[in-house]
């Protein structure tokens, strides 16, 4: 079991980092708000009652995502096409950067959950005493 979860959380990180070039700012700031979160928590990572919060990483990362595509619209221009009123830009930020948030969300708490729980319990297992 512990092997499995080591694997599926490499894996996820993987795919994460495979990612990333498709939408790069919006998913680069989205992954340093979840890392923000994670540092916040870091000293419960380390108990040995660890209670992981997949629902915090999802704020952290939905949160990080709409701040990342407001800020590749308003800077890099990524979408020259897109409509530039202000409306349109925090509607365009809300959909694509949440979205792009979620995904994060999603791949970095099953990355944490992997290689976090995986270690865990292969620590804790008896044959690993």
């Amino acid at each position: 079991m512990a092997l499995i979860l080591l694997i599926s959380g490499i894996a996820a990180f993987a795919l994460l980092t495979w990612t990333v070039p498709k939408r790069a700012p919006t998913l680069l700031v989205a992954l340093l708000f979840v890392a923000i979160g994670l540092f916040r928590r870091r000293r419960e990572i380390r108990s040995p009652s660890f209670d992981f919060l997949p629902g915090e990483i999802y704020k952290w990362s939905i949160a990080g995502g709409v701040v990342g595509e407001l800020v590749a619209q308003l800077v890099f221009h990524i979408d020259p096409g897109a409509p530039t009123s202000l409306v349109w830009l925090l509607l365009g930020a809300g959909g694509i950067g949440g979205a792009c948030g979620i995904g994060v969300g999603a791949l970095s708490s099953m990355g944490v959950i992997g290689v976090v729980g995986g270690w865990m319990i292969w620590r804790n297992s008896p044959s690993a005493v």
